[in-house]
């Protein structure tokens, strides 16, 4: 006996709220989805955030000590041609 595909169009046509059923549940599965969407977005802002955050706050240290180093060698300089002048 083969078998065959139902015709889904008369079972939906017999049975109104199966589809009222289906619909309802692709309606919450697609918010499901979008809800996820959403919170994967927003975490994957919070991450790159936190990165440029810390990258700020590397390049801002090592401006900080490069501007450290550049005022020491330069008190240095001075100070060695002070001394040279006494």
């Amino acid at each position: 006996m083969p078998c065959s595909e139902p015709d889904t169009g008369k079972q939906f046509a017999k049975r109104p709220q199966v589809v009222v059923v289906i619909r309802s549940t692709i309606d919450t599965q697609v918010a499901n989805a979008t809800a996820r969407t959403t919170t994967l977005s927003s975490h994957c802002k919070t991450v790159v955030l936190g990165i440029r955050h810390r990258a700020t706050e590397a390049i801002n240290i090592t401006n900080t000590t490069y501007t450290a180093d550049t005022t020491n060698a330069t008190n240095t300089t001075s100070t060695e041609i002070l001394s040279e002048v006494d």
